[in-house]
């Protein structure tokens, strides 16, 4: 069963869900696109794992874009500032 968070400030609503791990991919994909037209963050254990992340998310049509702190500062700034 998920738990949620819910988190206010400056007029923001963060909400977090924490789910148990079983076919994690597949429920990432439904729930984006059971919330089209929301934005949200996908947390991943590794560098390699938010390029894969990002990939399979594109190839399924959704707009991704992969962020980690390996990447150079020109092209973390560029992906900050087209989301």
């Amino acid at each position: 069963m998920p738990t949620y968070s819910n988190h206010h400030s400056a007029g923001i609503t963060c909400i977090y869900e924490i789910r148990p791990k079983i076919n994690a991919t597949k429920e990432i994909i439904k729930y984006i696109l059971n919330n089209q037209g929301k934005s949200g963050i996908i947390y991943c254990l590794s560098r390699k794992k938010v390029e894969e992340m990002a990939e399979t998310l594109k190839v399924n049509g959704i707009k991704a874009l992969p962020y980690h702190a390996g990447m150079d500062s020109a092209t973390g700034h560029r992906i900050r500032i087209s989301s």
